[in-house]
């Protein structure tokens, strides 16, 4: 049974909305009951799309792709409509696009009009041992792309290392955390 879309609605109303893209163990299961589940629950799927919202009087835009393990991620598709962040604002500037990916694999097909891509998957190594690193991170990168804030060729992205453990039921030197990014 899926619980956890019903208690993210739990937490109540937003201004802007509850957004989402689906991971591997979605995948695994039955990603279009969780998608229908989490829809059901307020919680928007983006999947290879996006959402244009109108912040302060101003467009801003949230694409999501499909899990790169378990489903087709085009990047391209998710942009579609946005102008890659062209137009959209008054005066010509350009509306900002925040990508969601399950896995931070994507970043480096993302391109550079994305203002930020937020990842997840890797749990930030989820077993750290102390001047080694992770040892397994279940990214291609190993620990390049494993947690924290990343900037690269004038790129942004922002890996969690998320609550929640994959595999072994445990972590070592890697606390777990939810995060709060706040935008000017």
């Amino acid at each position: 049974e899926i619980k956890t879309a019903e208690q993210i609605k739990a937490l109540g109303k937003t201004k802007y909305g509850f957004y989402a893209s689906l991971g591997n163990h979605d995948g695994w299961y039955d990603p279009a009951e969780i998608a229908m589940n989490l829809e059901e629950n307020g919680i928007k799927v983006l999947s290879n799309s996006n959402v244009a919202l109108n912040i302060r009087g101003k467009r801003i835009y949230i694409a999501g792709v499909e899990d790169l393990m378990t489903g087709a991620p085009n990047v391209y598709e998710a942009l579609e409509g946005t102008g890659l962040g062209i137009g959209e604002n008054e005066k010509g500037k350009k509306a900002p696009i925040i990508m969601l990916t399950h896995t931070p694999d994507m970043f480096p097909k993302v391109p550079k009009e994305v203002n930020l891509t937020l990842a997840g998957h890797t749990h930030g190594g989820q077993i750290r041992i102390p001047f080694l690193g992770p040892i397994f991170t279940a990214s291609s990168y190993r620990d390049k792309y494993a947690k924290g804030f990343i900037e690269e060729n004038g790129k942004k992205l922002f890996v969690t290392r998320g609550i929640g453990v994959s595999i072994l039921p445990f972590r070592f030197n890697c606390i777990p955390e939810i995060n709060v990014i706040e935008f000017e």
